[in-house]
């Protein structure tokens, strides 16, 4: 009988300890604090990029030293986790990996492909 409870006693605990964490469903955002003019901390081919967001686009600037350019997504749609629309007929996607008041992180995706993660600031 002893070992029967403590072999119960064992599996309990172990089933216990091994409960798996619901932390792996993605972090919901807001659109109010998405919203804004957010500037990117390192340069991407030799461009700083600011993003505008707002609760119906997003409009990228490239500031580069021989000119500037601005693209905007023809489509917005925003989901709590991750912007997608289309950029000149092409898919694209902005995964949130943070975003507080202060610091955006965005995994750009274009077609499918992974373009890079990036880090913004958030101009006042």
């Amino acid at each position: 009988m002893k070992k029967a409870l403590l072999f119960l006693s064992c599996i309990l605990i172990l089933s216990s300890s091994c409960k798996k964490n619901n932390d792996d469903s993605p972090s919901t955002y807001t659109q109010d604090k998405l919203n804004g003019v957010w500037e990117s901390v390192e340069k991407f081919n030799d461009c700083t990029i600011q993003l505008t967001i707002t609760a119906s686009s997003l409009t990228e600037l490239a500031i580069c030293d021989d000119g500037d350019a601005t693209q905007e997504l023809d489509s917005y749609l925003f989901d709590g986790y991750k912007i997608s629309g289309t950029m000149s007929g092409i898919p694209v996607e902005f995964v949130i990996g943070e975003l507080t008041d202060t610091k955006l992180v965005l995994t750009w995706k274009m077609n499918g492909m992974t373009i890079g993660t990036f880090e913004y600031t958030k101009k006042k």
